[in-house]
């Protein structure tokens, strides 16, 4: 992803293909008094609007698809743990440590053996709509695993 260096977008991406789009969080919107969606630039660390307690990350296309994680109080404190990273040391270097982190965790499973097949079903099964309706699998693992 490419920076910018200009004063006020220092260490933001700058909008191109590969940047996402996606929805501010529905319930701000509502408070504002837009009663439209309103599609961002996101940048990798703008997973859940901590007024809410919504996820608004990956796998969120429309603001239907934002999804109470109130039962995910973890995923809370992650986001905020990221964002406080990213205030100390930057954007670009918290990205990079973010998938280095990943993939030590994937080669500790499997050297280890550990299986964190519990927590997995745990959080897919914590989530659902105000409808009730069970949120996608795709979703569920974004918001349970940031």
């Amino acid at each position: 992803m490419k920076n910018t260096d200009t004063p006020g977008l220092v260490d933001r991406p700058l909008i191109n293909d590969r940047t996402p789009q996606r929805p501010a969080c529905r319930l701000c919107t509502l408070r504002a008094g837009i009663a439209e969606p309103v599609i961002c630039w996101m940048t990798h660390d703008r997973n859940v609007c901590l007024r809410h307690w919504l996820w608004i990350g990956d796998g969120c296309q429309n603001p239907d698809d934002q999804v109470d994680i109130s039962p995910l109080p973890g995923t809370v404190l992650a986001h905020r743990q990221h964002r406080n990273l990213i205030a100390r040391h930057g954007r670009r270097w918290v990205n990079l440590a973010f998938h280095d982190a990943r993939k030590i965790f994937l080669s500790w499973k499997e050297r280890y053996e550990f299986g964190p097949e519990e927590a997995i079903v745990r959080r897919l099964t914590a989530l659902t709509y105000p409808s009730g309706k069970s949120v996608a699998d795709g979703l569920a693992l974004a918001a349970g695993f940031p």
